[in-house]
């Protein structure tokens, strides 16, 4: 049996070190109730052509498309949204 540690410390660093293909499945995002109910899932994982909507942030409310998705870094980027820098 594979033992699994509850330190902080150790689940950080499994989350910076871990795999690319564990990292596609951290990044999911909930689906609209309609969609819940056609699918029967509560969340997908977001890939390219993707339509979504930013729930919290400067954000708030924009709806746009996924035009990229970068796992490593844990970001995604939507049509429409770009970070002016100061």
């Amino acid at each position: 049996m594979a033992k699994v540690s509850s330190k902080p410390r150790k689940q950080r660093r499994l989350l910076y070190n871990a795999p690319l293909h564990i990292l596609s499945k951290l990044m999911s995002a909930h689906l609209s109730p309609e969609l819940r109910e056609k699918y029967g899932r509560r969340s997908f994982s977001i890939r390219v052509g993707d339509r979504v909507k930013i729930l919290c942030g400067e954000f708030k409310g924009v709806e746009g498309k996924v035009t990229g998705v970068d796992r490593k870094r844990q970001r995604v980027m939507v049509e429409n949204v770009t970070i002016k820098k100061a």
